[in-house]
């Protein structure tokens, strides 16, 4: 059965704490994007991070913040591994639906069943598991 196969994974986050001043985080956003989805043991990849300044930021003339790095489980039904199944799931899976990954909407998230087309099977299995929530 299809929904055996699929199951949790497990995933790196990078994520920012500690802000100092801490209204610092009202006005910048941390972010990281890795190419490689997966990370082998004793391996090293390469992380993208970015940082952007909100235009209304006023009266922080200097800042700081922790990167906590921890491992985090997610489930391939939730797209955005938000932490909870919901309407921007499937709008991800909405703006991908009918694609292959020959197409420019093609986004792999969320092809759940791995048949290389975003359609109906995928779409069943987000339904399935609409508005659970993981901690």
């Amino acid at each position: 059965m299809l929904l055996q196969t699929l199951q949790a994974n497990h995933t790196l986050i990078l994520k920012p704490a500690n802000w100092n001043p801490p209204n610092a985080s009202n006005h910048l956003q941390f972010s990281w994007t890795c190419v490689n989805n997966k990370i082998g043991t004793n391996e090293t990849v390469q992380v993208k991070q970015s940082l952007q300044v909100s235009s209304s930021i006023v009266g922080i003339s200097s800042f700081s913040f922790d990167i906590i790095f921890e491992q985090g489980v997610y489930f391939p039904w939730d797209l955005n591994q938000d932490g909870v199944v919901d309407v921007r799931d499937l709008f991800i899976l909405a703006k991908a639906f009918g694609s292959t990954p020959q197409t420019p909407n093609w986004d792999p998230r969320a092809d759940l069943n791995a048949d290389s087309i975003i359609d109906i099977k995928d779409k069943y299995i987000v339904a399935l598991h609409y508005g659970e929530k993981y901690t």
